[in-house]
């Protein structure tokens, strides 16, 4: 995902302008230890990846893309919806993928809490749904 008018680009985009573009990052590991499936497709074609920002927040990077020239690869639903409700761009990575793995985070002291395992069991069956 991208603003087209941010970056000078158009959809698709190239292999290129993915390797050119800065990318916003989304981890919750600090940001000088961060490595993607991107990096590790980019790796396989002796490329590298220009990360501009690194954040935990899913939820804040398609605003931080529709407000600086970078590109984001993110999940096609999130990405989806924001790029309609953003005037954002899509385009499918010019790079073949691993599937990106879903995960849980949770406090350890919720790690017995009836309520808390109910809602994780919850969130576990309608992620197998979709």
């Amino acid at each position: 995902m991208f603003n087209a008018e941010k970056t000078g680009i158009t959809p698709p985009v190239s292999l290129e302008d993915y390797v050119r573009l800065p990318h916003v990052l989304t981890s919750l590991r600090p940001a000088r230890s961060v490595r993607g499936i991107v990096d590790e497709a980019l790796d396989k074609l002796g490329l590298q990846r220009t990360v501009a920002l690194t954040t935990p927040r899913f939820l804040t990077v398609p605003h931080l893309v529709a407000q600086a020239p970078v590109i984001v690869t993110m999940g096609a639903r999130l990405a989806t919806r924001f790029s309609a409700e953003l005037g954002l761009s899509l385009s499918p990575p010019p790079v073949e993928l691993n599937e990106m793995p879903a995960t849980l985070l949770w406090h350890a002291s919720y790690d017995h809490d009836p309520a808390h395992a109910w809602l994780r069991n919850q969130v576990v069956q309608l992620a197998a749904e979709l």
